[in-house]
């Protein structure tokens, strides 16, 4: 499968997807049949679980790797800065709310109470601080540009991102995790999971005792009842959806249940 990979001095990936996907989603006639769910592999994006979609993101992103070639100060040109590093923390907005019963408000929007607080609950990363520090921005920027004597007199740009691919909380995700008995395997349930409208969120590949088969892990909001009906629209999905388990891979035996 063909990837696009980071390469020093060129855009990342990360900053060619948000544009890409920006661009379908203003787009109606695309929007509209081109599904934007990834596959990822131990935490980072690896291709769109769409073939379709995933051709149009290949020939996106060459294109814009041409076009700096062509180019090679656009990225740099009128205010914007060479980019030299990349570091991003995610987090979920969250609201505090009032008891409606108790307290009716007309400020907020309806139904909820009076919202008290507002905040990020941000997602757990290793800040190399004591807990008390907090996970948040300002931390983000000590640990990766403050911190470093090297930075100084560099310049940093903050920006805030809303994201719309999903608002499933960690805390609502499911972990399943299976054998196949080769990576094209593992390649049509992602398809299937595409066409069935089913998001897989994150994914951990690990290769088997015996090659060439594959294990994989992976999240999804889905209960088992749904990955394994997508499982039996896949030909020769039989070990899949045998050794298919909710838990992560390191608790499943991966032994074979041909009552499933």
């Amino acid at each position: 499968m063909l990837q696009i990979k980071e390469k020093p001095g060129a855009a990342p990936v990360a900053e060619m997807r948000k544009i890409f996907e920006k661009g379908i989603r203003d787009t109606p006639v695309l929007a509209k049949s081109t599904p934007l769910g990834i596959m990822e592999v131990n935490g980072k994006f690896s291709h769109y679980m769409d073939p379709d979609t995933d051709t149009m993101w290949i020939g996106f992103a060459l294109g814009y790797r041409g076009a700096e070639r062509i180019l090679p100060g656009a990225r740099s040109a009128g205010t914007v800065s060479a980019l030299a590093e990349r570091h991003s923390i995610e987090g979920v907005i969250r609201f505090m709310r009032s008891d409606p019963a108790e307290q009716v408000c007309v400020c907020c929007p309806p139904g909820g109470g009076h919202i008290f607080n507002r905040r990020v609950e941000w997602d757990a990363w290793d800040t190399g601080h004591p807990e008390h520090f907090g996970l948040g921005p300002d931390v983000l920027l000590m640990r990766r540009a403050t911190g470093l004597n090297a930075n100084e007199g560099k310049r940093v740009r903050v920006t805030i991102e809303v994201l719309e691919a999903t608002q499933v909380t960690n805390q609502e995700l499911r972990t399943y995790s299976f054998r196949a008995e080769c990576q094209e395997d593992v390649e049509q349930f992602s398809i299937a999971c595409a066409k069935a409208k089913t998001s897989i969120v994150h994914s951990e590949h690990a290769q088997a005792d015996q090659a060439p088969d594959v294990c994989l892990e992976f999240q999804s909001a889905a209960p088992l009842a749904r990955i394994q009906d997508i499982l039996r629209t896949i030909p020769d999905g039989h070990v899949m959806l045998e050794t298919l388990q909710e838990c992560p891979l390191a608790e499943n035996s991966l032994k074979r249940n041909p009552d499933a």
